[in-house]
């Protein structure tokens, strides 16, 4: 994403491009319907839902000598979505003449959950107050950000999430000086815990700064980017990085249904619901967690879908034929989907679920019982009764009950990915749990006595 430019280094229009596997090429954008515009951020949730976000008006863009810069007065911020097939330009908040915005960076979580970053604008087209807005799958609107106090001429220039409760913006304050007299730029960082976004500590040991992009990797730290200027460097930028270390991973937790549609909960899983205590056609097979950990979807043996919490339906095999019983679920990593798998390998895909192969018609040692799809859903895997694991697309493979050479296991019923797709759980009818790769031993219900047996599991 980004923008044309004349001779000046001005922007003029805005470009799209995309790699293929082999090759960039330029992909069409949705006109603005304005006389210039651009494109500053991108991110994508799956092949067929992308976000991009930049600004666009009446006045050339000017990003100036930093990108923090806008300076076009009265041009108004600017996004657009991608189907998997073109761009379209979504409505989003207008400020009022004559003001307007700029939007640097986009986010999201899942499908319904996307924040996108920027700044108000003064007439002059100089930044003004910090500007975020949030996609609910519905619609764009703008939520309260923070602005830190004294300090007029603020833009967020970089914004990145965990999860739902959890994300971080940074940039920059006091940016109006836009280079004359000296550069007296402030960076800072907010964080968003769900409810509300705030000022967050972060250092300041420059005569100027500002931040320019956000990333961060769970249960491991975040990084921001930027520039700044330090009274030994001769007032010329240098590269600025900061980090904050970030708890480990111990909030990992795990979900169990039984064929009765019963849930448990281990580690820091929620519990959403289920379908213990309800009539059903057949039993329960498998369970999948959204993204965030705030819903779960069980499947029943006939591929029907029950949904809980913040999962939705996307579509089932309920009352289709089969030509073996399902075993087992999977989302995609947006949560805009699932993937159903049945005993002899066969895979079914719904909502923005991919296909990339399945053990359908192939011989196997003992049928499928489960399947796990990769962070990013790029690929999946499927574990037989026996513990045999099974990797398509771009999961990798870390072992195996089989492999490990267990004396007699329990019949194993599903497998779950650990968060960054370097491991996964196996998971057994009575509650036992193999982990392999970095997926930590989390505790089992191995031993216990259970009214049903464990018929599935998922990370969340």
């Amino acid at each position: 994403m980004g923008f044309t430019t004349d001779a000046n280094g001005d922007a003029l229009t805005m470009l799209t491009e995309s790699w293929n596997g082999s090759a960039w090429s330029i992909v069409a954008s949705a006109p603005s319907g304005q006389s210039y515009d651009q494109l500053n951020s991108v991110t994508c949730t799956s092949p067929s839902s992308c976000w991009a976000v930049g600004s666009a008006g009446a006045v050339q863009q000017n990003p100036g000598f930093l990108p923090i810069y806008p300076a076009a007065a009265g041009n108004q911020g600017l996004v657009e979505h991608w189907d998997g097939i073109s761009w379209s330009v979504v409505p989003s908040v207008a400020a009022p003449s004559p003001d307007g915005s700029y939007l640097t960076a986009v986010t999201c979580v899942s499908t319904a959950d996307c924040w996108a970053s920027g700044s108000t604008t003064d007439s002059t087209g100089s930044a003004n107050t910090t500007l975020m807005e949030h996609w609910n799958g519905s619609g764009w609107s703008t939520v309260p950000s923070a602005n830190p106090p004294d300090q007029p001429g603020d833009i967020l220039s970089g914004v990145t999430c965990l999860d739902a409760d959890t994300c971080w913006a940074v940039g920059a304050s006091n940016t109006n000086t836009g280079g004359g007299g000296g550069p007296q730029f402030d960076a800072f960082i907010e964080a968003w815990d769900g409810v509300t976004w705030s000022i967050q500590p972060s250092p300041n040991v420059t005569a100027a700064s500002l931040l320019g992009s956000v990333a961060c990797v769970r249960g491991d730290s975040c990084w921001t980017v930027g520039a700044a200027v330090t009274p030994t460097n001769g007032g010329s930028y240098r590269t600025l990085i900061e980090q904050m270390d970030l708890p480990p991973s111990s909030n990992q937790g795990l979900l169990m249904a039984a064929r009765d549609g019963g849930i448990f909960t281990l580690g820091d899983a929620g519990f959403h619901g289920s379908m213990g205590g309800q009539r059903l056609n057949q039993p329960v097979v498998g369970t999948a967690a959204t993204p965030d950990g705030g819903g779960y979807w069980e499947v029943a043996s006939d591929g029907g879908i029950f949904a809980f919490g913040d999962a939705n339906f996307y579509g089932s095999m309920g009352s289709q034929h089969l030509n073996q019983p399902v075993v087992g679920i999977a989302a995609t990593p947006d949560g805009g989907g699932y993937w159903e798998v049945a005993s002899d390998g066969g895979i079914f895909a719904f909502g923005d679920a991919n296909f990339y192969g399945s053990m359908g018609g192939s011989p196997l040692g003992a049928p499928i019982s489960g399947l796990a799809t990769t962070p990013d859903g790029g690929g999946y895997w499927m574990v037989a009764a026996d513990g045999g694991v099974f990797a398509f697309g771009n999961a990798g493979y870390f072992g195996s009950v089989p492999a490990q050479g267990v004396a007699d296991p329990k019949p194993v019923v599903s497998i779950s990915p650990a968060p960054d797709g370097r491991g996964y759980w196996l998971s057994g009818s009575n509650g036992s749990l193999y982990h392999y790769g970095d997926a930590v031993f989390l505790g089992s219900l191995g031993g216990l006595s259970l009214a049903e047996p464990i018929v599935g599991a998922a990370s969340s």
